[in-house]
């Protein structure tokens, strides 16, 4: 649980949190740039986010780079920094805030996952918490699709989102990597077709491979019985064959080596710098562009490509003095095959480029049938995939709709419940029985709270947006239904002369009341001209 958050930078130096319900009060005139959303911001900042950075950069441009120093409670007290400065980094402290060790974010969000009982396979610890901090222009605004934790998510990140929070993805996880891993190997195998470095077959071409192999086996031996009968040796030298087998393996090497060369010296060709002409384009139809800049531009263009042209340089020379080594290795073998009698013999010659030709035709067909398993391969861990989620997804739709009907019930007083619909890949948010704005983000806060009764999810946010539509006795309700929770929700509310009933639980669940003369910071520059 979050005890605390202390800053210079807050006119209330220390900001204390409790169990349950903490409420950011705003003034009865609904004044603006006070700090409420500000505040929530930087609660979502304590539990690991970046969007306090980039949505409040006039906090930093008017106060300076700032520090907020926090504690939670679990099995004992934890203390923390976390700067504007260096965001990635969090430090941890003792009681008193002195710096004691450094840690990364990514080890913080653990430290948080773990505390909070959500360290679930294939998750992390913003990626489970993030949707449901719903703050003003960040994700408050996403009554269609609760899950979404931003604009590019697609619907299959989103439901694995919510199986994760059910701790239902374990067997997907291992399916999912299996299929990752397979594809893969697959993609593998299409870049040799697509740069050459194996020949792709079809299925008339492999069989034609098949009947070639069958003729080259017949006439190899063939060949051997002939070399047998003509060689004072009875069977031919094992070391011979070694010896080839080596010097085709050298060859293949060289080969990819040669076109590896050939890409480089390609790449190295090329011109990385813009022209004269393609500035001089530049500047004919844009006239008023800053010429200085454009330099600049031509400048850092200029940098880059020399250390392209040393890299790719690099690589041509360590590639090159690879190649001078297969060299030197293929004549030593060849003559090392040479020193050999049998090598002599004109049938040893045609033999080895049987056996070359045999097992090149060998490696198409092998490669062939790896590619149409790992194809077959993926379709079943496709259906499989389908199948596990399909196991999970209903089990999980009808606990959420059975848990909102519930809370619907009590915010409305009536079967009001909206409808969630789950499958493998996407999922589906009804409006309840009317399609106003107000009902809409009372459904989403049913949703929410759905998701934090039935799961560790371990905190919501709501800032103020989430209750502008929603009529006065509706968030009411809503509120006597946060105050029953146990787990830490942070709300920020104003107007509080039109919600008679709660004023009690309002005054009581406050962490700080804000207003025109008791703002956030300890600045106020909104109203500077």
């Amino acid at each position: 649980m979050l005890l605390e958050i202390r800053s210079n930078i807050f006119r209330k130096k220390v900001i204390e949190f409790h169990e349950g319900l903490n409420v950011v009060l705003g003034d009865n005139q609904a004044t603006n740039s006070i700090g409420k959303t500000n505040l929530l911001l930087i609660i979502d900042f304590i539990f690991g986010g970046n969007s306090y950075i980039s949505h409040s950069k006039d906090v930093i441009k008017n106060l300076g780079e700032h520090e907020f120093y926090f504690s939670f409670s679990f099995d004992k007290k934890y203390f923390f920094k976390r700067g504007t400065l260096d965001s990635k980094k969090i430090s941890q402290c003792n009681e008193l805030y002195e710096h004691q060790e450094t840690i990364s974010l990514d080890d913080f969000c653990k430290f948080l996952q773990e505390k909070y009982h959500i360290a679930y396979k294939g998750s992390t610890f913003r990626d489970l918490v993030s949707c449901f901090i719903r703050i003003w222009g960040k994700s408050e605004d996403n009554t269609k699709e609760p899950l979404r934790a931003n604009a590019k998510e697609t619907n299959k990140a989103s439901v694995d989102r919510v199986i994760k929070l059910f701790d239902k993805y374990g067997d997907i996880l291992h399916l999912s990597e299996e299929e990752k891993n397979t594809k893969s190997e697959k993609d593998t195998i299409k870049n040799m077709y697509n740069f050459d470095f194996a020949k792709k077959l079809t299925k008339k071409s492999y069989e034609k491979n098949l009947k070639n192999i069958g003729l080259l086996e017949k006439q190899i031996k063939e060949i051997q019985q002939s070399i047998s009968i003509a060689s004072e040796h009875e069977k031919l030298s094992e070391e011979n064959l070694l010896l080839i087998s080596e010097l085709n393996k050298l060859k293949n090497q060289r080969f990819q080596l040669e076109r590896n060369v050939e890409r480089l010296n390609f790449n190295l060709s090329n011109d990385f710098k813009l022209g004269r002409k393609t500035y001089e384009n530049i500047e004919k139809y844009f006239p008023s562009i800053n010429k200085s800049k454009l330099a600049r531009v031509d400048t850092f263009h200029k940098k880059l490509a020399k250390i392209l042209r040393k890299n790719i340089k690099e690589d041509i020379d360590a590639s090159s003095q690879v190649l001078l080594d297969i060299e030197k290795s293929i004549i030593d073998i060849n003559d090392k095959i040479k020193d050999i009698d049998d090598a002599n013999n004109p049938l040893f010659l045609v033999l080895a480029e049987k056996i070359k030709e045999k097992d090149l035709l060998e490696k198409q067909n092998e490669t062939f049938n790896k590619d149409n398993k790992l194809k077959e391969d993926l379709e079943n861990l496709k259906l499989k995939l389908i199948k596990e989620r399909n196991k999970v997804c209903p089990k999980i739709q009808d606990a959420i709709n059975e848990k909102m009907q519930k809370i619907s019930r009590r915010i409305y007083g009536k079967d009001n419940s909206p409808s969630f619909e789950i499958d493998e890949n996407k999922y589906f948010f009804e409006k309840s029985w009317d399609t106003g704005t107000g009902t809409a983000y009372t459904d989403l806060i049913s949703f929410d709270l759905t998701i934090l009764s039935l799961t560790n999810l371990p905190i919501l946010v709501h800032d103020l947006p989430v209750f502008k539509h929603i009529e006065p006795k509706r968030v009411e309700k809503v509120v006597e239904e946060y105050n029953s929770y146990s787990k830490q929700i942070f709300i920020a509310l104003d107007e509080t002369s039109k919600y008679v009933s709660i004023n009690d639980i309002l005054e009581t669940k406050k962490v700080i009341e804000l207003s025109e003369e008791e703002t956030l910071f300890t600045i106020v520059w909104s109203s500077k001209k």
